[in-house]
């Protein structure tokens, strides 16, 4: 659909959208490697090998460099449920697995975006730092929150059918999403206080072990 999409669009168009996904690319890279505070427009945009001014003709400043990157994110973690976890539903062990294993990459390598988006999710600017001057979201950040809710809603599916299949513990598929996320984050957590980076296999392993001597009945 998307490519239908590119299809469309005129030459200029396609190439205005292709060279902000390259400044994208370079924020996402300056901002993990320096963090958001220390990296700025003259890093992502040598990183892109565009003129620092070009930067500004596709975003506004940083903190909107960083909003479109959570967004991109988002996205990605609802394409990457639909291609490797979707197609195991009918499975919901092998559903749960792969749910596990998708939250491990994405908490590896995007968790500091994460928890940046938190702030989004509760109406917050998204770098924190103050909040909008009007009481309705942005419409950026109004994406980014209705993404990471429509991610929410996949990662409920799998437990909605996991009960519906009699294969997990007496809790709804509210509760058990609960769970899974809170001892997600506190693994997580727990492994950043002790500077232990898991890699996505050991987080797996771990975190499947838990939910299944918690979740999955006998």
């Amino acid at each position: 659909m998307a490519d239908d999409l590119n299809k469309s669009l005129s030459r200029r168009e396609r190439e205005r959208i292709a060279h902000m996904n390259e400044v994208l690319q370079a924020a996402e890279e300056c901002f993990l490697e320096k963090g958001y505070r220390d990296a700025t427009i003259e890093d992502i945009a040598k990183r892109a090998d565009f003129a620092v001014g070009s930067i500004y003709t596709f975003y506004k400043n940083k903190e909107d460099l960083l909003s479109h990157v959570v967004l991109r994110i988002a996205k990605t973690q609802v394409e990457d449920f639909k291609t490797q976890v979707q197609p195991l539903m009918d499975n919901p062990v092998e559903a749960l697995e792969a749910l596990t294993k998708l939250w491990a990459v994405h908490a590896i390598k995007y968790g500091d975006f994460l928890r940046m988006s938190f702030h989004v999710r509760h109406g917050d600017s998204i770098s924190s730092m103050k909040k909008p001057n009007n009481t309705k979201l942005s419409q950026l950040n109004q994406q980014i929150r209705d993404t990471f809710a429509e991610f929410r809603e996949c990662l409920l599916s799998v437990f909605e059918k996991a009960i519906e299949k009699k294969l997990v513990c007496d809790l709804t598929a509210d509760e058990l999403s609960i769970a899974f996320e809170g001892i997600a984050h506190n693994y997580m957590a727990k492994a950043m206080f002790r500077n232990q980076t898991p890699t996505v296999d050991s987080a797996t392993a771990d975190l499947l072990k838990i939910y299944k001597t918690l979740f999955v009945k006998k």
